[in-house]
């Protein structure tokens, strides 16, 4: 039974989206209801932002099809506080297989920041218990992978940070990749190869 004129709250938990809604179509529904009979309805009740990583950014070398080291560049800052020991997983779209070897960050991590590959194309990177990071601590991940032999349809990469305690502190899905691209072949023609003698060359694309 409720009275009139009272104030009344309820709390229920829903999953979120992977991402947030569109403006246009992120808006919520109330209405009450007695035998069936509308009593109260109101429409268009506007909904709120997800939170997500600040920023992040993958940034590509070389997307050449079927290339065994490609170094990739993940920047990341995220506006929460991150303990050390945390681990940053990065999901790669279906194809990609990651490496630890020669992996490095820059200066925004402890260089005894670790990596593991959990799967072909989904890495771990634990931070040292010793280097947490303050909010809107921007950092770089240098990573190499194999690139795919085709674009992969789902072309994205998902990120969380995830905390000594398995908590998840902060994540970003849908991050745009980039197309691979075939190997072009090139052959450099000279037609006066003499020393010291103008020789105009001929650039042929096979």
């Amino acid at each position: 039974m409720i009275d009139y004129g009272l104030d009344f709250a309820f709390e229920f938990a829903v999953t979120n989206p992977t991402y947030t809604p569109p403006a246009a179509v992120n808006v919520w529904r109330f209405e009450s209801l007695q035998n069936n009979v509308i009593l109260h309805l109101r429409r268009s009740i506007p909904g709120f932002e997800l939170e997500q990583i600040k920023e992040v950014s993958v940034a590509s070398s070389d997307t050449t099809t079927l290339l065994p080291l490609h170094r990739l560049t993940f920047s990341v800052m995220s506006d929460k506080y991150i303990p050390g020991g945390s681990k940053i997983e990065i999901t790669g779209p279906n194809g990609y297989i990651f490496t630890c070897a020669f992996f490095s960050t820059d200066e925004g991590l402890a260089n005894t920041t670790t990596c593991y590959v959990r799967k072909p194309n989904v890495a771990e990177f634990t931070m040292d218990t010793a280097d947490p990071l303050q909010p809107n601590s921007p950092f770089r991940l240098f990573v190499y992978v194999s690139n795919p032999e085709f674009t992969p349809q789902q072309n994205y990469w998902n990120f969380r940070i995830i905390s000594p305690l398995g908590k998840t502190i902060d994540m970003r899905d849908n991050v745009p990749s980039f197309d691979i691209t075939g190997r072009v072949q090139v052959d450099v023609q000279a037609t006066f190869p003499y020393l010291g003698q103008v020789n105009p060359l001929r650039i042929v694309f096979v």
